[in-house]
C-alpha cells in the first residue's frame, strides 16, 4: 500500500507505529512470564478453591474500569503468580514495589494459573521501588534460580531457531522424547487450525503484518475495493467500531465521513483526536445497536457499511446492506453459536466455527465477493459492490 502522503499523516503514522511496537513488546514480555509459571502450572482440579499469598507486586497493569492486572513475586523470589480483578479500583492506588496480602479463587486461562483477586490488603512500601520496573525481566528470570529445571525456549516451541541461545536462560533441548512428541503435535494442530482458517489466503504467513496493524489495512482495502469518489458521496457507517481506529484512517488518510455506531460509545485515543483536530476533521457516533430494523435512520445517506471484526453484529451488517442495496465490507471473526444456535447452513448443519460462519455469510448472496487482508489473525473480508 502507498504510504500517506503528508507530513502530518506521516507523523500520525510514527505514532501508531510505535504504539504497535509497544503492544508487540508487551506481548513477548508475557509470554516471557507465561514460561517462568509453567513450571508452577498445576492441573485444574483445584480451579475455584481459595488462595491466599503474600509478595511484592513486580507488574501492574490496568485495562479499564473492570479489568486489571498484577503479578506477585514471593518473598524469595522463588514463584510468580499473576493476579487479576474485574473492578481496577482496588489496585490503583498500589504501585510496582508494595508488598500486598491477595486473597481470591484460582482460575485458569489457556491452562495458565491465576488468582482471580476478592481482596487485597496493603502491608507496606518494599525497599525496590525505583527500580523494580527497569529490572523486571532480570527479576523474572531469576526465578527459574529455584526452579528444578527451566522452562523450554518459547522459539523451541515454534520450530524456530533461538536468536539469543548463549544468553537465553530457557531450555533449548528437549528434556525427553514424551515432551518432543508434545510439542511437535502441538505445532501441527496449529498449522493444521491456521491452514483450515485461511483457505485460499493469498499472503504468506511469514510475511504477514503483526494483526495491530489490521485497521490501517482494512481502510486501504477498503478505498482500493471502493472507488473513492463514491465513497465521498455518503458516510462510512463503522459498525461495532470500538475505539474508532479504522474510522481514524479513513478520516485522516483519505478524508472520507465516517459514523461510528457502537452501544458503547467510542474510545478514539486522545492522541488521534489530537490528530484529527489539526486537518479541522471529526468522526460522528451514536451509541445505540445496529441491526435491520433501526438501520434505515442511517443508510439514507450512506455510501457503505463496515465492520472490523465486529462480532454480534456481523451478521446484522450483511443482512442490512443486502435488504438496502448498500455496499459493505465486513471482517468476520468470533462465531458466537450458543447466543444464535438458530443459524443453520442450507445443508441443515449449524454454524459452530469460524468456516461456517463464511459459508453461512457466503449464502446469503452468491456475488459476495472474498479478500484477504495482509495481517496475521483471522483476515478474510467479506464485501459486496451495488455500483
Amino acid at each position: 500500500m502507498e504510504s500517506i502522503p503528508d507530513n502530518n499523516v506521516n507523523n500520525d503514522m510514527k505514532i501508531l507505529e510505535k504504539n504497535e511496537n509497544s503492544i508487540i513488546n508487551n506481548e513477548e514480555e508475557n509470554e516471557i512470564n507465561n514460561n517462568n509459571n509453567e513450571i508452577l502450572e498445576m492441573n485444574n482440579e483445584d480451579e475455584g478453591k481459595e488462595e491466599e499469598l503474600e509478595g511484592q507486586i513486580i507488574f501492574r497493569r490496568i485495562f479499564g474500569k473492570k479489568l486489571a492486572m498484577i503479578s506477585i513475586i514471593n518473598n524469595n523470589f522463588s514463584s510468580m503468580t499473576e493476579c487479576v480483578t474485574h473492578d481496577s479500583k482496588i489496585i490503583k492506588e498500589l504501585i510496582i514495589g508494595d508488598i500486598v496480602r491477595i486473597k481470591g479463587k484460582i482460575s485458569y486461562h489457556k491452562s495458565k494459573r491465576k488468582i482471580d483477586i476478592e481482596e487485597i490488603q496493603f502491608i507496606k512500601k518494599g525497599t525496590l521501588i525505583k527500580d523494580m520496573n527497569k529490572k523486571r525481566k532480570e527479576y523474572i528470570k531469576n526465578i527459574n534460580n529455584f526452579n528444578p529445571e527451566k522452562s523450554l525456549c518459547l522459539y523451541i516451541k515454534r520450530g524456530l531457531e533461538c536468536p539469543n541461545k548463549e544468553k537465553c536462560n530457557f531450555r533449548h533441548e528437549y528434556k525427553d522424547k514424551e515432551e518432543e512428541d508434545f510439542i511437535k503435535k502441538n505445532m501441527e494442530r496449529k498449522e493444521n487450525m491456521y491452514n483450515s482458517v485461511h483457505i485460499g489466503d493469498i499472503y504468506e504467513k511469514d510475511l504477514k503484518n503483526h494483526k495491530n496493524k489490521r485497521n490501517s489495512e482494512f481502510a486501504d482495502f477498503i478505498v482500493e475495493k471502493f472507488n473513492i469518489e463514491n465513497l465521498k458521496k455518503g458516510f462510512i457507517l463503522d459498525i461495532a467500531g470500538g475505539k474508532g481506529i479504522t474510522s481514524f484512517y479513513l478520516t485522516l488518510k483519505y478524508k472520507l465521513n465516517c459514523i461510528i455506531i457502537d452501544p458503547r460509545g467510542c474510545e478514539l485515543p486522545k492522541k488521534y483526536i489530537k490528530e484529527l483536530e489539526k486537518e479541522n476533521l471529526k468522526i460522528e457516533e451514536k451509541k445505540i445497536f445496529f441491526d435491520c430494523n433501526n438501520a434505515i435512520n442511517f443508510i439514507q445517506n450512506s455510501s457503505l457499511i463496515i465492520g472490523m471484526h465486529p462480532d454480534e453484529a456481523t451478521n446484522d451488517i450483511v443482512d442490512t446492506a443486502l435488504k438496502y442495496h448498500i455496499n459493505f465490507a465486513v471482517v468476520p471473526c468470533c462465531v458466537f453459536h450458543s447466543k444464535f444456535p438458530e443459524r443453520k447452513l442450507k445443508n441443515g448443519n449449524s454454524v459452530v466455527e469460524y468456516n461456517d460462519l463464511i459459508e453461512f455469510l457466503l449464502e446469503k448472496d452468491p456475488s459476495i465477493q472474498i479478500g484477504f487482508l495482509n495481517i496475521h489473525g483471522r483476515n478474510k473480508v467479506l464485501y459486496k459492490k451495488f455500483n
